[in-house]
């Protein structure tokens, strides 16, 4: 499975660092844009399975992307 993030996107950090300690088979990669620029610009943002998520802050996003899994 890949995780597709934003490089511009400001609350991935902390996602992309819980999904590499929890689910160390999962690959990232971080896209120059997603095409979501509205809501990368006001929140945390991914691409899972080709389904866009987002979250109020890295959190919530992370939660959402587990149910993804």
């Amino acid at each position: 499975m890949k995780i597709k993030f934003c490089e511009e996107n400001k609350g991935k950090k902390k996602v992309i660092n819980l999904i590499k300690e929890n689910y160390p088979d999962i690959e990232i990669s971080k896209k120059k844009c997603l095409g979501k620029c509205k809501h990368c610009s006001e929140q945390p943002i991914a691409m899972v399975k080709d389904k866009f998520i987002k979250g109020k802050d890295s959190e919530e996003l992370y939660e959402k992307i587990k149910k993804e899994l």
